[in-house]
């Protein structure tokens, strides 16, 4: 961090291991190293976006690829003290699509195992059409390997990539990885690849945020 951010906005994620201790509230002053080191936050340029490095390294351990579910707009007021200024939906570490990617995990899990094994077979053919994707269009499996280690298109959707990869380490592991990475990058890949990937999804009447305010 440097002088030049004073001023800027943050954005925070702390995952739950980072929550054991009083919680943070507007108006509190806080030190980045302090968040990194004790409550191993995520700090990221804008909600799911490029993280941004201490001392050259993520923010956080990618030894640990938790999902974040506390997220906090702060305030630089110092040249590595925040000031907290209002707290986000943890749907937020997704990025400005969170909100689908968060009902769509909340569909999944409270699916029976009958719908699952459904789910299953949909989810499948999405992978597959993703894999192929990369393959035809994208670089191969060096682009898969960017979604999950967060470098995709430049690392723009860096911390969304960081709690997919969470996900794909999680009792979500079977679920709707495919369809959340479409929905994430959606920017990126562009409409025409975007509809491409979401399709089976669609022909099997899943239902997901297609707009999010």
């Amino acid at each position: 961090m440097s002088n030049n951010a004073i001023g800027t906005d943050i954005y925070v994620a702390i995952p739950e291991r980072g929550q054991q201790v009083l919680p943070l509230l507007a108006g509190d002053l806080v030190d980045v190293r302090v968040l990194a080191r004790e409550r191993f936050a995520l700090f990221a340029e804008r909600p799911g976006g490029r993280l941004y490095r201490l001392h050259g390294e993520p923010s956080g351990s990618r030894d640990y690829p938790e999902w974040p579910t506390l997220m906090f707009r702060a305030l630089f007021v110092g040249e590595s003290v925040l000031r907290v200024v209002e707290e986000l939906p943890d749907w937020s570490v997704f990025g400005p699509r969170g909100k689908a990617v968060e009902d769509l995990i909340d569909q999944y899990l409270f699916l029976d195992d009958t719908g699952k094994s459904s789910y299953h077979r949909v989810e499948q053919v999405g992978r597959a059409l993703l894999r192929d994707y990369a393959k035809e269009e994208a670089g191969g499996d060096s682009f898969l390997e960017s979604i999950f280690d967060g470098t995709v298109y430049g690392g723009r959707f860096e911390m969304a990539c960081r709690a997919l990869y969470y996900l794909a380490n999680s009792s979500c592991a079977a679920g709707p990885l495919a369809l959340a990475a479409a929905i994430i990058l959606r920017e990126g890949l562009g409409e025409e690849a975007y509809e491409h990937l979401v399709q089976p999804y669609r022909l099997a009447s899943i239902p997901f945020l297609e707009q999010v305010e």
